[in-house]
């Protein structure tokens, strides 16, 4: 975002486009057409360095290289000739650059959402630490956040490793912390008091899942060749999918069979609004960002993946409305509370410290007070 919009470093444009599991360009700019690359090509070294992963290349086009610089690749071509080519670095035009009209729109719609949800996530977590379900509104809260910033390259140094590993493993325990968010809130499903082990069949391949996403991670980001003979990502990406899907799916299933069962007409009000928000945000996620770009519509109309954001951020903030305005877990109550008492006891230090500090004075100038002499009198 920061690289896009206003070139803080004043880095070239990325000259191609390369699949970093295969390593094969997908995309060039004119550039690299220039030079005589083409989509299909193998990339083999970058500035006299064999490639080791996308750290290096990041780092190199980041910091090292500056627009009017010669970037020497060497490539290999589908024949299996290979081909060595130096690329005349372009920098970003004024026009490439967003007006702050657009800046503003961008940050408003994947900017402020995801920082209101942070803090209600952290508020909830504040109010009641020792609920399990607190914890899992908090994941499931930061999703927005992980979900705009997939791709952040404008990190320094192994920074954006760190990142990618944080949106990566977030993005992977959304489902799971759904799903167990559905069966225990605001209490336990009845269909799990029955088959305790149908969560676990669902949550455990994701948590292999994670394992060896973050493992693939760290070949894709500093060990290409050792990544590549270790092909795993494109399974588990599969794999993963289906369960997410099946996370889901139950975790609605849950939320209905609850409102129709629910005890108290407030446990009813929460759940019908948390379902229609599922039903709507989850729906749009699936639909616009799962779907839709499997068909070229996707590709051409760019208001799409705004409606579907918009779409999609109902069920957060549902969920925030659930939590904050109808007082689910009566985070309001218990954060008075938890200020009344800390005013309290920093009030009753504060007391006792003044105490001891007057008493220390009093000692002091006792022991050094001068003695009255009685024969000078």
């Amino acid at each position: 975002f920061i690289a896009n919009y206003f070139d803080l470093h004043h880095r070239p444009n990325t000259p191609f486009q390369f699949d970093i599991d295969s390593l094969k360009i997908s995309s060039l700019r004119p550039e690299a057409k220039q030079a005589g690359l083409a989509v299909g090509d193998t990339l083999i070294s970058l500035d006299g360095a064999r490639y080791t992963g996308e750290a290096g290349w990041l780092s190199l086009i980041r910091s090292k290289l500056h627009p009017g610089d010669t970037l020497q690749i060497a490539v290999r071509k589908p024949n299996g000739a290979t081909k060595q080519a130096g690329i005349h670095l372009t920098g970003r035009a004024s026009s490439e650059h967003a007006k702050f009209s657009e800046l503003g729109g961008i940050l408003a719609l994947y900017g402020l959402p995801p920082l209101i949800c942070l803090l209600i996530g952290y508020w909830v977590v504040a109010a009641r630490p020792r609920d399990f379900n607190a914890w899992l509104i908090l994941v499931v809260l930061t999703f927005p956040e992980t979900l705009f910033t997939i791709s952040s390259h404008w990190w320094p140094g192994n920074w954006d490793f760190w990142s990618m590993a944080w949106n990566q493993v977030q993005q992977l325990l959304t489902p799971a912390a759904l799903l167990l968010f559905g069966v225990y809130f605001p209490e336990r499903w009845r269909l799990d008091r029955k088959a305790p082990w149908l969560k676990l069949v669902l949550i455990a391949p994701i948590m292999v899942a994670v394992v060896l996403s973050t493992v693939m991670l760290v070949g894709e980001e500093f060990h290409s060749a050792w990544s590549q003979n270790f092909m795993l990502i494109q399974w588990t990406k599969r794999i993963v999918f289906g369960f997410a899907i099946a996370c889901i799916a139950l975790y609605c299933c849950a939320l209905a069979d609850k409102f129709h069962s629910a005890s108290t007409s407030d446990a009813r009000r929460r759940l019908q609004a948390l379902t229609a928000g599922s039903v709507v945000g989850l729906g749009s996620l699936l639909v616009f960002f799962v779907i839709l770009p499997l068909t070229p519509i996707h590709v051409h109309n760019w208001w799409i993946a705004g409606s579907g954001t918009i779409l999609f951020l109902v069920f957060p903030f549902t969920l925030a409305y659930v939590v904050v305005v109808q007082r689910a877990m009566d985070v309001r109550i218990l954060l008075r509370i938890g200020t009344k008492y800390a005013l309290a006891r920093a009030t009753l230090s504060a007391v006792r410290t003044g105490l001891l500090i007057g008493l220390s004075v009093l000692l002091v100038f006792s022991v050094r007070a001068p003695t009255i002499r009685t024969d000078a009198i």
